[in-house]
């Protein structure tokens, strides 16, 4: 049986916000390459938009720290 705690860590949640945005980064940048062929741009494009959501999952994971449901003791 998988041992579920209720609570990750900060550090956790910063680790794996920053591996699924490494990935989400090379889909941006690839998929924004194809569009306008400018790949400082869509490296410019991709460092933004990752940042914000990186930013945005963190406090996304904190929130659901907070919720009860779906967790078992």
């Amino acid at each position: 049986m998988v041992n579920i705690n209720k609570y990750q860590t900060k550090k956790r949640i910063i680790i794996k916000s920053l591996l699924y945005r490494l990935l989400a980064f090379i889909f941006t940048f690839l998929t924004t390459y194809l569009f306008i062929k400018n790949y400082k741009l869509s490296i410019g494009i991709g460092i933004v938009v990752e940042l914000l959501q990186t930013i945005l999952y963190y406090f996304y994971e904190i929130f659901w720290n907070k919720i009860n449901w779906g967790i078992y003791s």
